[in-house]
């Protein structure tokens, strides 16, 4: 597909699998006010008809890249690691591009990353992964780049910012690894190092987010097995938390934060710069989703000494849990000197994206009827929403006089439909019978009373007032 020069959108590929977290994504980005075109990269024979159009009515764009892969000596493990990723990149119009998976989910509106100072100047964002490269692969030697080891972390590719203008040699280096996935992905795991090594062949710059990803989950126990069970909040001030015992934290997705996008030259405020949430990847959530639990409870991570960045420390920083209880694919983070590690109430300090979450999910997995519905509650819940907004604008203050209102008059109203008529009769009665001498009145709509219960009321010496669009009766009561 030709390029389209200063085109931005977004990229997804998903096999069938997986549609429908990247619907629930898409749902996500619209939520948030993101306009831009989206395209979806299949493979032939991984999603029906049927699943192409129900992307296709989330107004997503559609490329089959089976053509390109068919020359690449592939497997279900080629393609499960991630392989058709680089050509749905390449394949797409837009010159500008972010790549997301189909379980990341934005917390805000992403389009504000194409206009950062450090897209423009290197033309690739990258987020870190968990742990770092290693310095003894075999292809430091096969791909003729011994000595140039750099300690750093490993891409994680589950969002990705690239200006084809740029950076299009690298993505050519990642496309020729990614199509040898029979013998490179055996050095590294999946597609998200083809990027990594590719850039680094040919000494391409890129910007890798210093920023470390934060762990979030639940915390699981024998009474909460699929998550929902309490941190311990401590005395402090701050508060912080610990897990209490007989707890485990799940944590089923990893949280990258944004960066700092002033001068480069300032090291010391990039530092100081605290990231702040932006893409939620479920790598985990995706095969453990409950809905009657808040997926996102608990977050953990590493706390650097001041000066610091984690990745300028030793270890492996991930600690892989498996299955645990109700709940799948856990990840933790372990203990590395010179590292804190911090525990704490997400969702207090996030309120409400767990539930946006399972709204979404529900759009994302939802037939056609129950989506229509779904997305029309939700246009209904915006044309209200901006019509509250507006009334709230425009109400008049207080004015007795221009109401027509005596000042410090005092009365009962009454109002009710014809069924209920005697019944308003009755209890006006039963308020003279208590010695209540405040004025009565009934309000009632044209249509919900009619002429001969009006009748009933003026023969027992009720008189009527008319207003514009409904009328009060007055019980004179003696």
């Amino acid at each position: 597909m030709k390029v389209v020069p200063g085109l931005r959108g977004i990229v997804f590929t998903s096999p069938s699998r997986w549609l429908g977290n990247m619907i629930q994504s898409v749902a996500v980005l619209r939520d948030l006010g993101c306009t831009l075109p989206i395209q979806l990269s299949y493979v032939e024979g991984q999603l029906s008809d049927t699943e192409l159009e129900k992307a296709r009515s989330f107004n997503i764009s559609t490329v089959d890249i089976s053509r390109e892969l068919k020359k690449y000596s592939w497997g279900d493990r080629e393609m499960s690691l991630g392989g058709p990723k680089v050509d749905s990149i390449i394949a797409s119009p837009f010159e500008q591009v972010l790549f997301l998976d189909p379980d990341v989910m934005p917390l805000r509106d992403p389009t504000y990353l194409f206009d950062s100072n450090r897209f423009k100047k290197y033309g690739a964002l990258i987020w870190g992964d968990t742990m770092k490269r290693g310095s003894r692969n075999a292809l430091w030697k096969v791909m003729e780049l011994e000595g140039k080891y750099r300690e750093e972390m490993e891409f994680e590719s589950g969002q990705m910012l690239f200006d084809k203008s740029k950076v299009w040699k690298g993505l050519m280096m990642a496309k020729h690894l990614s199509s040898e996935a029979k013998y490179y992905f055996n050095h590294f795991w999946g597609d998200k190092e083809t990027f990594h090594w590719g850039f680094r062949a040919i000494d391409l710059p890129y910007y890798l987010n210093p920023q470390y990803l934060q762990v979030v989950g639940v915390l699981v126990d024998d009474a909460h097995p699929a998550g929902g069970a309490m941190l311990t909040k401590l005395p402090t001030e701050p508060p912080t938390y610990k897990i209490p015992d007989g707890s485990k934290f799940c944590g089923i997705a990893m949280l990258q934060l944004d960066f700092y996008d002033g001068p480069e030259s300032d090291a010391e405020a990039e530092l100081a710069y605290k990231g702040k949430p932006l893409f939620m990847h479920g790598n985990g959530l995706k095969y453990t989703f409950h809905a009657e639990v808040q997926s996102f409870q608990v977050a953990m991570t590493y706390v650097p000494p001041k000066g610091k960045f984690v990745h300028n420390f030793d270890g492996m920083f991930h600690d892989w849990i498996g299955n645990y209880k109700n709940m799948e694919h856990c990840i933790g983070l372990v203990n590395v000197r010179g590292l804190d590690i911090k525990v704490w109430d997400w969702e207090s300090e996030n309120p409400g994206f767990s539930d946006m979450y399972r709204e979404a999910h529900r759009i994302g997995f939802s037939n056609p009827q129950e989506r229509e519905k779904i997305i029309k509650s939700k246009e209904d819940d915006k044309v209200h929403q901006e019509k509250w907004i507006s009334f709230m604008k425009t109400v008049d203050p207080y004015d007795a006089e221009k109401l027509g209102i005596k000042p410090g008059s005092r009365g009962v109203v009454l109002t009710g439909s014809e069924r209920w008529a005697d019944n308003v009769v009755m209890a006006a009665l039963f308020l003279r019978e208590l010695g209540c001498n405040l004025p009565v009145s009934f309000a009632y709509i044209d249509d919900q009373i009619g002429k001969k219960t009006l009748d009933k009321l003026s023969v027992q010496h009720y008189s009527c007032r008319h207003y514009q669009n409904h009328k009060i009766v007055r019980l004179g009561i003696a």
